[in-house]
């Protein structure tokens, strides 16, 4: 493992990743039964996205923390940009594409990419806003790119001192609004785990 990939990481990814989509796809009907309760306790979409936030925190720090590997910050960044944004982008596009189904005219054109009027496709393309009307589960990937950029500065101070770490996660719950904290939380649970990940194994 030189790279420092753990490669077991990716299934648990995957059933995490189809936990999400079976509970969106149940979510709809939250409200008509028992059974759906049943089904949303199995596959709980809100843990598997806090299991994603925590793992992200873990794979983006491991390599830098145990393999002597140098962070080149414009780098890091443009390979977490060409990460996220390309399937994001055509995401919202096909999804902008169904929102007007069989209405577009050139006229349509205008106002959305042009003026950017609702449903502001420019202001949800950026993702780093906070506009999620195309792609409500938007609000994940924005959250994933905004403290993936921060990481780098994370893994700095652990290497520096580990208890650097818990003075910013209690820094951290004095700032910003509640779910973000608390995917901050995630992020740094993630690199603790990358600290002691090769005591633990």
């Amino acid at each position: 493992m030189p790279s420092g990939r753990i490669h077991y990481l990716d299934s648990i990814r995957g059933l995490a990743a189809l936990s999400v989509a079976i509970y969106h796809f149940i979510g709809w009907k939250w409200h008509t039964t028992d059974a759906y309760h049943i089904a949303a306790f199995v596959f709980n979409g809100s843990d598997a996205v806090s299991f994603f936030f925590v793992l992200s925190g873990f794979v983006l720090s491991y390599p830098y923390l145990h393999f002597d590997r140098k962070i080149k910050y414009g780098r890091y960044v443009w390979k977490r940009i060409l990460r996220l944004y390309p399937a994001y982008i055509v995401n919202i596009l096909i999804i902008a594409v169904y929102w007007y189904k069989g209405s577009w005219s050139l006229e349509t054109l205008h106002n959305v990419f042009i003026q950017n009027q609702q449903p502001r496709i420019w202001n949800e393309l950026a993702m780093v806003l906070n506009v999620h009307k195309l792609y409500v589960p938007g609000w994940t990937l924005r959250i994933e790119m905004i403290y993936s950029l921060i990481i780098p500065f994370l893994i700095i101070v652990t290497k520096w001192r580990k208890s650097g770490l818990i003075f910013i996660l209690v820094l951290s719950y004095f700032i910003g609004e509640p779910r973000t904290r608390m995917c901050m939380t995630h992020f740094i649970l993630g690199i603790g785990l990358a600290i002691y990940y090769p005591k633990l194994i």
